[in-house]
């Protein structure tokens, strides 16, 4: 009887763990991953400024399965960039458009030392974008926090894209 019990425990021992470490498979704490930048160029708003993506991340709630909308789970995703931008200056007013999207006016925060800073707030759903630029290297850092991500969504989502912009 007591090989029964030992065995019972060692059993379930071991399917408990299998379990964590599958779990933990599943969510690992942190990944990394490498980009290989450009050579840094420096910007003048003299003339039109261009942006191309070099990397992304997105921090989105997503069921795991399109019938597992009971069970919300935070997905990170990180990858190469997309995102192709057009950049001007109008007084304190920084113009940034997307794509063919309409473009964005933000108000100008910070202006020093070959920093640009911008922030953005509003839209249909309310948005809050910030657009950072070293005017010396080229590289900028713009960020989307969105209250959702599609309407109806009770979950805020982020993206955060890394550029390099010339003229």
């Amino acid at each position: 009887m007591k090989k029964i019990i030992i065995l019972a425990m060692l059993f379930l021992t071991l399917a408990v763990s299998y379990a964590i470490a599958q779990e933990k498979q599943d969510t690992p704490d942190e990944y990394s991953m490498r980009f290989t930048l450009p050579s840094p160029k420096d910007v003048n708003w003299l003339k039109p400024v261009k942006c191309i993506a070099i990397a992304s991340t997105i921090l989105v709630e997503q069921a795991l399965e399109q019938q597992d909308f009971k069970t919300p789970k935070l997905t990170g995703k990180v990858g190469k960039g997309t995102d192709h931008l057009r950049l001007w200056l109008d007084g304190d007013t920084l113009i940034l458009q997307s794509g063919n999207e309409k473009p964005d006016r933000y108000q100008v925060t910070g202006r020093r030392n070959k920093w640009l800073i911008a922030l953005y707030h509003g839209g249909e759903i309310p948005v809050a974008k910030s657009f950072t630029l070293d005017e010396r290297s080229g590289f900028a850092v713009w960020s989307l926090s969105e209250p959702m991500l599609f309407p109806g969504s009770e979950y805020p989502c982020v993206s955060t894209v890394y550029l390099q912009c010339t003229n």
